[in-house]
């Protein structure tokens, strides 16, 4: 339970966002870098990798990790990932609150500035990048990429969001193209962090039952001297691309040698989270297939036999929605046709109050998932200060509360199918 939330700038396009909760025996802490998603992907998901592997004062990982264990087991790590059109840089450090400790043990003053050695200080030995450390991180993201198109449902997702989204930003997968790698030098990664690290939009967020107060003051103290030494102006990410108009959809095959065919449709639901119907959207997919209760497990997996699974799921920064069905290579026909049916069935009120109750529970109990895990808990607040929204979690439960029959009707109208992706043996 958070019993108390601020957030301030700290400077030019550098937010912190305090939540204090006695929930938690450790405090976690998230800086996010955001970029937009483009041609620096790949960039970005070699940078944040390299930096990640050591910095001025901490050189090795070793050296990280010692520093780590003398804070009594601290967790560090980091990461990319995107939201709508958005690429992020995550650094994530969790540790042991204050209050557990003995007497002026301060490890949130300890975490802030190793964090910012790792963004501001980062190790370049010869005026760029260790060259071994650059080396290694290639190689292991080139794996990354390719244990992407390995799993055959993450490879049909991909697939289907690259033809549905040809000429969007979207279609840029977050750990960027395997060809892009070994093209990427130690000096032109470290000429794309110069210019990053000094303009992009920063959000630091901070969980745990710390003093706001004490904090405020240590993160000021720690990252203003350092922070937007240029008088550059930071840049606005561009806007997330919702509202292309369909004509009408398109029909991808393809074949691999895979033992289940995978089946990805790929709608437009032009409704993201600054919709004030977002909650009938999340309800009407929750309704389609997003629990075992609903139509899609029900109708396709369990009566028709024609899925090993069945669900949907909401990209809501983005207004997409994307249905994925495992199935046998010649049940494509009649898996898309009852999909279809189920999807005229929610669009015309075929809906009982008993999916819609059930629903509800089901996402009601999501959202208290979210209160167990500061993590989740900050990775979900950062999506709603992208997409402008503060709802607490308590808002945001009262609003599905509310939801009726008619605004789970309302949301799915708007949808209109885009991209059939079906790949086969």
């Amino acid at each position: 339970m958070i019993t108390s939330n601020e957030s301030i700038t700290i400077s030019n396009g550098v937010n912190l966002h305090l939540f204090q909760t006695d929930a938690f025996k450790t405090t976690t802490i998230k800086a996010f870098i955001h970029l937009p998603l483009d041609k620096n992907a790949t960039a970005n998901a070699l940078l944040v990798r390299t930096m990640a592997r050591g910095c001025q004062k901490y050189p090795t990982m070793r050296k990280i990790s010692v520093f780590l264990d003398s804070l009594y087991g601290a967790i560090f790590g980091a990461d990319i990932s995107k939201i709508g059109e958005r690429h992020i840089i995550e650094l994530y450090f969790e540790f042991i609150s204050r209050r557990f400790l003995p007497k002026n043990v301060d490890n949130t003053r300890y975490a802030l500035n190793f964090l910012r050695q790792i963004i501001f200080n980062p190790l370049l030995p010869n005026g760029s990048f260790r060259p071994d450390y650059f080396s290694q991180e290639q190689a292991k993201l080139k794996d990354l990429i390719k244990s992407v198109y390995d799993d055959k449902g993450s490879y049909a997702d991909e697939r289907c969001i690259q033809e549905m989204c040809p000429d969007e930003p979207y279609r840029i997968y977050e750990y960027g193209e395997i060809k892009r790698v070994d093209k990427l030098s130690p000096e032109e990664v470290l000429n794309h962090y110069r210019n990053i690290v000094l303009k992009s939009p920063i959000d630091i967020f901070i969980c745990g039952p710390s003093g706001i107060d004490r904090i405020k003051r240590t993160v000021a103290d720690i990252f203003k001297p350092r922070l937007r030494k240029s008088k550059l102006q930071t840049p606005v990410i561009p806007a997330t691309i919702i509202n292309k108009e369909i004509t009408k959809e398109r029909l991808v095959r393809e074949k691999e040698q895979i033992d289940q065919a995978k089946l990805v449709m790929g709608y437009r639901t032009y409704t993201s989270w600054e919709d004030k119907n977002i909650f009938g959207l999340m309800m009407a997919s929750g309704i389609l297939g997003g629990f075992p209760h609903s139509k899609l497990f029900r109708y396709v997996r369990e009566k028709a036999g024609l899925a090993y699974y069945a669900s949907s799921m909401l990209e809501k920064s983005k207004g997409l929605m994307f249905i994925r069905a495992g199935i046998n290579h010649d049940k494509f026909d009649d898996a898309l046709k009852i999909i279809k049916e189920q999807v005229l069935a929610i669009q015309s009120g075929d809906i009982t109050e008993s999916e819609i109750n059930d629903t509800r529970s089901g996402i009601l109990n999501r959202l208290r998932a979210i209160e167990d895990s500061a993590s989740s808990f900050i990775d979900y607040n950062l999506e709603l200060s992208i997409n402008n929204r503060h709802d607490s979690l308590k808002e945001l439960k009262e609003q599905f509360m509310a939801v009726k029959k008619e605004d789970i009707v309302r949301a799915i109208q708007k949808l209109k199918l885009d991209t059939v992706y079906f790949l086969t043996k």
